[in-house]
């Protein structure tokens, strides 16, 4: 076993992959359910009263953050169909993920400590390769 190996099995063994947006709802709501774009470049950026998602190139604007980044988590899962819950529940659903990827973030970061950047972004695009709830975690290392 490589040592870059090592290193991606304790990450693998210490960080819990999650499932966007299933393991986030638990109580039955009320629901509807939209297609996904799915694409291989996504950013959002904030103009005027709308946040914009753009995926390859195509934007589509929100008028609620939380639901963008419900669109874009999804997005990156590359989820074709998904069940959105009332904007309160998204809300919630939307902090919780982002608390818990700052949490796995610095878990992973934490076990790559003394490796160099060069070899944490081999790392962290392998382990993007392995899994999409790695790739969401990597994400704007993987993409840079």
């Amino acid at each position: 076993m490589s040592f870059k190996d090592e290193y991606i099995s304790e990450i693998v063994k210490n960080v819990k992959e999650r499932n966007f947006p299933e393991d986030y709802i638990h109580e039955p709501a009320d629901s509807i359910e939209i297609k996904i774009i799915t694409g291989t470049e996504l950013f959002m950026y904030r103009k005027d009263e709308l946040t914009n998602l753009v995926i390859d190139g195509h934007s589509l604007p929100f008028d609620d953050p939380y639901i963008a980044k419900y669109y874009y988590f999804c997005s990156l899962q590359r989820k074709e169909n998904v069940m959105v819950p009332d904007k309160e529940t998204v809300r919630k659903v939307i902090k919780r993920f982002e608390r818990d990827l700052d949490e796995d973030r610095n878990l992973a970061y934490s076990i790559m400590n003394n490796l160099s950047e060069e070899e944490k972004k081999s790392i962290m695009i392998e382990l993007g390769n392995i899994s999409t709830f790695f790739f969401i975690l990597f994400y704007d290392i993987i993409m840079d």
